[in-house]
């Protein structure tokens, strides 16, 4: 069957030919749902119990864990697919024992698993939020390649933890020592470029850097955003509340933790959490900002920030006033939406504690504190719109990389589209595009000519 064909037969059927067998491909939107399809497979003996390795493009690495997993859930394949997101479902595998090598090719405005400066800085001088020239290390795969190995475990609460000191894993991180039935799991970060090597287009990377050793059995997972990627937060909240509405989140949350120890980081992201949950949460930001401060330099606060500005207290306060004037702003842009028939009134406990000559209290609506604070985690997502010639560059290094020759032949195919998410930016014919480009990718370098 020609290429072009069987590209064709593979996007209609779901399936990829090689040699005489038919290689499975599993095409979703949600990328957690490709999970089922390799339970599947291990059921259905296509895919050992043991020794799986997950090869994952991706511009991110969904390696992180639910808060609250425990062991009974993951028994239970349908709780735990109920149970995982988008970003969480890799590591479950892990700990079940099916997966032990996973290896995420990434583009390079992915730095998830790189320690970096912060990317944008609180400029005292002009009252702004400014990219922080320092924040890029570049796009040398010399710099973002790395192996490393992760365990996942049950901690003394019998919560499912990783015991890794990469601050990836800081939300959901304890000492190794300290994880009961604990199962290792190496992985390998790969870079991929956006862009032609050299003057003649090689495609061909420096990816020895890391010493890649495939295991027997193997998974290919596509996602998308590989290729062209938007951080649908950062979008909703400059399109709703104006341009640079995220930057302020992104200042406040990414604080400098390169030089810290793994016990560090953890207590401040703890003291940190708290600290913003109690600002927001409690509508301190609508107290005066002399106020506000205190409170700020009471939960412990700036002390996170020492390394991000060399101990000084001006950019911080100069910060944190910046985000209290920003939350009020969105406030206000959101009552300012709201039909007049929502904004109610309602009879205050007294009378007297009323402005309102009527003996009423208007009604200001809230800001939904936990979405402020989901959106404040998301700060380091990547967000790289690109060209098209720059998706076939990606499209071309992915074919390369798929025709190592230690890379066993995949067992499974399967692929994100990442659409309804937002995470997979542009008009829908540019998905389908990517979607069948990445199949005629996948079609010539996995099956037989």
């Amino acid at each position: 069957m020609a290429r072009d064909g069987l590209a064709a037969w593979a996007r209609k059927t779901g399936r990829l030919q090689r040699g005489k067998a038919r290689l499975e491909a599993h095409i979703v939107d949600d990328h957690n749902d490709v999970l089922q399809y390799i339970y599947r497979a291990i059921g259905r003996k296509k895919l050992p119990t043991s020794g799986i390795t997950l090869v994952h493009f991706d511009s991110h690495p969904d390696a992180g864990l639910p808060m609250e997993l425990r062991p009974e859930t993951v028994a239970r394949p349908a709780a735990l697919f109920d149970a995982v997101s988008i970003s969480e479902f890799i590591m479950p595998a892990v700990y079940s024992g099916y997966l032990s090598h996973f290896v995420w090719i990434k583009p390079p405005w992915a730095k998830q698993f790189v320690e970096m400066p912060p990317a944008v800085l609180y400029n005292p001088a002009t009252g702004a939020v400014e990219a922080n020239p320092e924040h890029d290390p570049g796009t040398d795969p010399a710099t973002a390649n790395t192996s490393f190995v992760a365990w996942v475990g049950e901690n003394a609460e019998g919560v499912l933890r990783i015991g890794c000191e990469n601050l990836y894993f800081d939300d959901v991180s304890a000492p190794r020592d300290e994880l009961v039935n604990a199962k290792p799991v190496r992985i390998d970060v790969v870079s991929l470029p956006a862009r032609p090597c050299s003057a003649d287009h090689d495609h061909l990377l420096p990816v020895n850097t890391v010493d890649i050793e495939m295991t027997s059995a193997v998974v290919v997972d596509v996602c998308l955003d590989f290729f062209n990627v938007a951080n649908p937060f950062l979008l909703d909240y400059d399109r709703d509340y104006g341009p640079g509405t995220f930057a302020v989140f992104q200042a406040v949350w990414d604080y400098d933790t390169r030089r810290w120890d793994t016990a560090k980081r953890r207590t401040c992201f703890e003291l940190f959490n708290h600290g913003i949950k109690r600002l927001v949460r409690d509508r301190i930001y609508r107290k005066p900002n002399d106020v506000f401060w205190d409170e700020v330099v009471a939960l412990g606060l700036p002390d996170l920030y020492a390394d991000t500005y060399g101990g000084d207290i001006e950019p911080v306060s100069g910060l944190y006033a910046l985000f209290r004037e920003t939350l009020l702003r969105m406030e206000a842009s959101s009552a300012s939406t709201l039909p007049t028939s929502s904004v109610a009134s309602y009879p205050p406990v007294s009378a007297a504690d009323s402005n309102d000559p009527d003996g009423f209290a208007t009604f200001t609506p809230d800001l939904d504190w936990e979405d402020v604070l989901l959106s404040g985690e998301m700060h380091d997502l990547p967000h790289a719109l690109v060209t098209r010639d720059e998706m076939e560059h990606l499209l071309s290094g992915m074919a390369h990389f798929l025709a190592r020759p230690e890379l066993a032949s995949p067992s499974l195919i399967t692929m994100a589209r990442s659409r309804d998410d937002g995470y997979t930016p542009g008009a829908s014919s540019l998905v389908e595009w990517l979607q069948t480009r990445s199949l005629d990718v996948l079609a010539a370098q996995l099956a037989l000519t």
